[in-house]
């Protein structure tokens, strides 16, 4: 096993990507790295893949008790390093992708919070739409989920909304694109507009009735 860091994680560099081992980030993690490496100068690559593992953290961290320095300062070093984190940390993509889409139709985290703005939860939902993107694409699925599943998921069981304002909704989107969905929304609930009817509703319900 590797041993500890000094002081924990305090020598990392804010200025390099950096990861912990989570694969749930390893995506993201690979990305900055390439593009670390495209804004590198050629003559400086041999030396960004040991700065890269020394900014590793964690489980990353101990990962690469037994990687080659050599190979590490080589041409291709930074593609070996990448590997050798695929191969030390790697999860099973099938997990992956079973795992955003047990997030995006099997859990609550999904439902809009009493009280949040269409804007806010456009935000989170297209969070979800892109895990299941990423988890698509590691598997080497060339065919996308039909933006339709999502709209219809998302306006009739993620929204918490009247049938009344769903049926406006479906009405002006004209399809359960989730484009067209998104362009509704922002048109007919856009602002304050949802908090403000979780605020009506939630007075209607109150035993006092408003009063």
């Amino acid at each position: 096993m590797a041993t500890a860091k000094p002081d924990g994680d305090a020598h990392v560099n804010p200025k390099l990507p950096s990861w912990d081992g989570n694969w749930a980030t390893w995506n993201d993690y690979k990305f900055q790295v390439e593009l670390e490496v495209d804004s590198t100068a050629s003559d400086d690559i041999c030396r960004l893949g040991p700065k890269l593992v020394r900014n590793l953290t964690s489980k990353a961290w101990e990962a690469v008790s037994d990687i080659d320095r050599d190979k590490l300062k080589k041409e291709g070093g930074i593609e070996y390093m990448l590997e050798h984190l695929q191969k030390k940390r790697g999860r099973l993509t099938v997990d992956l992708l079973g795992d955003a889409l047990s997030s995006y139709f099997q859990k609550s985290e999904i439902m809009r919070r009493e009280g949040e703005s269409w804007s806010d939860y456009e935000v989170r939902h297209d969070h979800h739409i892109r895990e299941i993107s990423k988890a698509l694409k590691a598997i080497g699925s060339s065919n996308p989920v039909p933006s339709e599943i999502f709209g219809w998921f998302m306006l009739h069981q993620f929204l918490k909304m009247e049938p009344s304002d769903i049926a406006t909704v479906k009405s002006v989107s004209a399809s359960y694109k989730l484009e067209d969905v998104y362009g509704s929304m922002r048109k007919l609930w856009g602002g304050d507009a949802l908090p403000l009817k979780d605020a009506e509703r939630k007075k209607i319900k109150s035993p006092y009735g408003g009063r």
